[in-house]
């Protein structure tokens, strides 16, 4: 194993690398770009007394792998939250914004990889995507000064660099390489066996009581993000299965993707389940390689996998899954919060109030349960950012639909690349699932999505089809 790191190490092409950072203008700002980032991780983690370092070892711990394999590193990015949250627990860490930080370093860790490898490069053109990415990054940067709740204002920014835009920043250096995605995505699966089989230990040790009592193996990550984090990776694996010809790995795949409906289910999660089974659907509807009737019966066994919990429950806690009139701030607290807004809709209507400061048009009652966003993803962003917030969201997830169908309609892809398109629109429906009852603006699925899906596009230059 050492001679042959050794071996990878001193093949890496330094000296091109600093040729690059020299004389190309697109790769020198990136560059100052990412040592901006690592500085704004760093010194936002100062002040988390003992911990403030532990994430950095965390997201270190990937580079022996990296070296050898830098798709591998990718693979961890997908995973994100779940895997990060499962070392930072272990070393005892109590604070959650370090889990944003680990994804943060890691992608700079990838990013620099890729680079030095000569694999990626970064994209100078602009696509839809790039452009819908770039509004709302402009966005997060115009309302910084903007702040009612200056720390949640800083947080949620914060997320959004770290988790959001540098991700996204990281597959604009695949351009020309969907095959890098596609291990990266393979990686991925294999890797969030760790969070996957950490929850299940813990499920199975845990003593958990009470009606509607909400299973989360990881307090680091609120309980709906590590149940979305689960779903977005039993979706991937769902491409893997239908793209591999080993029985034994299909079976161990379909193995992997029950156990995540199943831990999903026991979160209580009813957002991220409905967008898993939502995603899983999607993807078999627009599989080219399965007949209509095959679909057609596929889709009445997701119909009933989703009837199942709601309407009849399984226990303790699958029993929340099936009580929609349970006042316990999660149905209850979502309307509450809508109608508040609705009453505020005139009161800001092109700049909103700003990044972070939904809390400020909330009545007292949901502020003293903790109440800070929305819960849905429109609503956030018109009462946040106005007209203006309202149009960038529309574009950013319009623009992906109309990049996919270049895709599919161009013959400059082969199949392997338009499946691969395939796998990432579902993504950015289970996204849009999930945003309308549950998450944020900082979503890193999201922007992991958009990122792969905009790189795929890059591959080569695509006939115009729109």
């Amino acid at each position: 194993m050492k001679p042959f790191i050794k071996t990878k190490i001193s093949n890496l092409n330094l000296q091109s690398f600093k040729g690059v950072i020299q004389y190309d203008l697109p790769q020198r700002v990136l560059l100052l770009l990412m040592l901006a980032f690592a500085a704004l991780a760093l010194l936002t983690a100062v002040g988390m007394d003992e911990y403030m370092l532990v994430a950095l070892p965390a997201a270190l711990t990937l580079v022996l792998f990296a070296l050898i394999k830098p798709e591998f590193a990718l693979g961890a990015v997908f995973v994100g939250q779940n895997l990060f949250a499962v070392i930072l627990a272990l070393a005892g860490v109590e604070k959650p914004i370090l889990v944003y930080l680990a994804i943060g370093l890691s992608v700079l860790l990838s990013v620099g990889l890729l680079v030095i490898y000569g694999k990626g490069r970064p994209v100078k053109d602009l696509n839809p995507i790039l452009l819908s990415v770039g509004i709302v990054t402009l966005i997060f940067i115009f309302n910084i000064p903007r702040t009612n709740f200056q720390y949640l204002t800083a947080v949620k920014t914060f997320t959004f660099m770290t988790a959001c835009i540098l991700p996204f920043a990281l597959f604009q250096f695949l351009n020309g390489k969907p095959a890098v995605i596609e291990s990266a995505v393979k990686y991925g699966v294999l890797i969030s066996l760790i969070p996957l089989l950490y929850s299940l230990g813990v499920f199975l040790m845990s003593n958990i009581t009470g009606s509607f009592a909400r299973f989360n193996a990881l307090e680091l990550v609120h309980v709906n993000q590590f149940a979305r984090n689960i779903g977005y990776m039993a979706v991937v694996a769902l491409w893997f299965a239908f793209g591999t010809k080993n029985r034994l790995l299909r079976s161990g795949l379909i193995a992997f993707i029950i156990a995540s409906i199943l831990m999903i289910m026991v979160t209580g999660s009813r957002s991220g389940f409905l967008a898993t089974i939502g995603g899983i659907t999607l993807f078999i509807m627009i599989y080219p390689d399965i007949r209509k009737r095959n679909k057609l019966a596929f889709l009445t066994i997701s119909l009933a996998i989703i009837a199942l919990p709601l309407f009849f429950g399984f226990g303790s806690m699958f029993s929340r899954l099936s009580n929609l009139q349970r006042v316990d701030l999660s149905v209850a607290g979502r309307v509450g919060m809508w109608m508040a807004a609705w009453e505020h809709r005139f009161d800001h209507i092109l700049f909103g109030v700003g990044t972070g400061n939904f809390a400020s048009i909330l009545p007292a009652w949901a502020i003293g349960a903790g109440l800070r966003h929305p819960h849905n993803i429109i609503v956030e962003f018109y009462i946040e950012w106005g007209l203006i917030g309202l149009v960038s969201l529309i574009f950013l997830y319009l623009s992906p639909v109309i990049v996919w169908l270049r895709i599919r309609r161009s013959r400059l892809f082969d199949g392997k690349t338009k499946g691969l398109a395939n796998l990432f629109i579902t993504l950015l429906a289970f996204s849009a699932v999930n945003a309308l009852t549950d998450s944020s603006a900082a979503d890193p699925q999201l922007f992991l999505s958009l990122g792969a899906l905009s790189a795929i596009y890059y591959r080569k230059p695509v006939e115009r089809c729109i």
